[in-house]
């Protein structure tokens, strides 16, 4: 191998040079995940030695973005079904997965993406409860997750009967991303 010394690393995305790195003479790696966006990204490394020689990589990478919220207002007391809303976001097939309570209640596969759905969750025992919601996809041979949805309940929870007078209930909802 003829050493040639130190070089330069460009960086370009959608034909928009990104950044340009010194690199040491041999193998090279680079994250280009700060560079790249939501969508279809052409992105080019180029490599220049202190000769001037070049030698240019393309590649097209796919960003799917991966998310789940819930308008859900978990601080009113459930005391019939539960009409549990969610916007799931990406531009795949999703497989949505309902956790009450640690036991998987039934999944739900869609297409949509930044359009409000709704799960209905049939009546529950008095007392507290935890629904875990999330969703799976397929993209390029990957299984990839997207964020937790997670609504606690103590106190109240889902009653089976109507109570008169409503007991003091603490209550939380997260979205957070995936582990």
């Amino acid at each position: 191998m003829l050493h040639t010394g130190n070089g330069s690393l460009t960086i370009r995305v959608n034909s928009v040079a990104k950044a340009v790195l010194d690199v040491a003479q041999g193998a090279v790696s680079v994250n280009v995940k700060d560079y790249i966006s939501s969508g279809s990204n052409t992105v080019q490394l180029q490599v220049t030695d202190s000769y001037s020689n070049s030698r240019v990589k393309n590649f097209t990478i796919t960003v799917v973005e991966l998310t789940l919220t819930s308008s859900f207002d978990d601080s009113t007391i459930q005391t019939e079904v539960l009409v549990f809303p969610y916007t799931p976001y990406g531009a795949v097939s999703k497989t949505v997965h309902f956790i009450l309570d640690g036991t998987e209640m039934e999944t739900v596969t869609t297409s949509v993406s930044a359009r409000q759905q709704t799960y209905i969750i049939p009546q529950q025992s008095h007392g507290a409860h935890t629904l875990r919601v999330y969703f799976k996809s397929t993209v390029n041979g990957n299984t990839v997750r997207s964020t937790n949805c997670t609504t606690r309940s103590s106190g109240t929870g889902f009653p089976k009967t109507r109570r008169l007078s409503r007991p003091h209930i603490t209550s939380s909802r997260s979205c957070s991303s995936p582990r």
